[in-house]
């Protein structure tokens, strides 16, 4: 039940960010309207991730590591955290220009930063200031070695050195009965399965500073996609994308998403209905975009499908729900990637220009015709 309202709310926010990002990035660069659009989406993207962490409560989702950006992650967080810790305690968060990843479960990312904020306002008991800040030392070596240093600092009562020796032991707690002794011990739980350190400085009076160092991971390059028309900068072979959504008005954002990328979009409002499609179309079937959750048919029943007529065809599974969506059983049958509701138009056709080169890369693309499948000449 919980995932169901979820789906449908997601895909509520990602039918308002697409439409948005179409209207953005028809207006000049400068156009005073630009920022207003840009706030609408950062809000539905902020309902987004408030609706997947639900979903992560309710469902006990297991630890699952992505690529995070570090600077994005504290934008988003600290709205949340400046509602978690009341008007007495100020938020700021230092602006980091640079894109750093690292790779950590976000959930557990976010119980982090919950767990230090919390500390922090107890330290404060009349308000003061809390400050996050990213910093990163340089990528080198032929594994892209550096370090993401996260820092969560206070203006409170400060931690004696004594203290300070156990402060990250299990069930140690100076709150006097009010607290289990748990949180900074899973801080540094969580610190140390991402592969990273956490440190304290501090002192009586003077506040405290958190040092959080975890491994930097090269950020994805993102497609070469011209934000002002939407074209793309390489070259896409003609053929046909298959968009699949049961939610007629985020079916009809997403194909006006892709139209510039060259391809003809056809579109369906299940699986059932995509096969049928699929097995019409007159060009080869490049890519198909589907939702997971469909009447009938899942959409990673379709791309099983699909692939045992065409072959290994490039594949898009958008969701908006934390549940196991299927996507690494695909992998090993053909390019296959995960996009999460609600996502930007950019996104969407950067994450489709990266397939459509993936797979260009690969097999030649094969056309159902006539009942039968027929490897294109090209």
């Amino acid at each position: 039940m919980v995932g169901e309202i979820a789906h449908d709310f997601n895909n509520l926010l990602a039918t308002m960010v697409t439409y948005t990002t179409l209207v953005l990035e028809t207006l000049p660069a400068r156009d005073p309207r630009s920022e207003d659009l840009r706030e609408v989406i950062r809000t539905a993207r902020t309902a987004g991730f408030l609706s997947h962490r639900l979903l992560s409560f309710f469902h006990k989702r297991p630890v699952e590591s992505v690529l995070l950006d570090v600077g994005e992650e504290l934008r988003v967080q600290a709205r949340l955290l400046q509602r978690l810790l009341g008007s007495r305690v100020q938020v700021v968060v230092i602006p980091f220009e640079e894109r750093a990843h690292i790779r950590i479960d976000p959930g557990q990312f976010e119980q982090l930063l919950m767990n230090l904020s919390v500390n922090a306002r107890d330290a404060m008991p009349s308000g003061g200031r809390l400050t996050l800040r990213v910093e990163t030392t340089e990528l080198h070596g032929a594994t892209g070695e550096g370090w993401v240093i996260l820092t969560v600092s206070d203006t409170g009562c400060g931690i004696d050195e004594a203290t300070q020796k156990r402060l990250f032991d299990p069930f140690y707690s100076t709150k006097r009965g009010r607290g289990a002794g748990l949180g900074l011990a899973t801080c540094r739980a969580i610190v140390e399965q991402a592969g990273g350190t956490i440190s304290v400085r501090s002192a009586c009076d003077e506040g405290s500073v958190f040092r959080i160092e975890l491994p930097r991971h090269p950020s994805p390059a993102p497609a070469p996609v011209r934000a002002e028309r939407g074209a793309v900068d390489c070259e896409i072979e003609p053929g046909v994308v298959i968009v699949v959504e049961d939610q007629a008005e985020l079916l009809s954002a997403t194909s006006r998403s892709l139209e510039h990328l060259g391809l003809s979009v056809l579109q369906a409002r299940s699986a059932e209905e995509a096969l049928i499609v699929a097995s019409e179309a007159r060009d080869p079937v490049r890519l198909v975009i589907s939702d997971v959750i469909l009447p009938g048919l899942s959409g990673v029943e379709l791309i099983e499908r699909l692939r045992l007529r065409l072959g290994p065809v490039a594949a898009m599974l958008v969701s908006g729900s934390t549940e196991e969506h299927g996507s690494r059983r695909l992998e090993a049958e053909g390019p296959t990637r995960f996009l999460g509701k609600p996502f930007t138009a950019s996104e969407l056709r950067a994450a489709a220009v990266a397939l459509l080169e993936s797979r260009r890369d690969s097999a030649r693309p094969l056309a159902w015709k006539d009942g039968e499948v027929r490897r294109d000449a090209r």
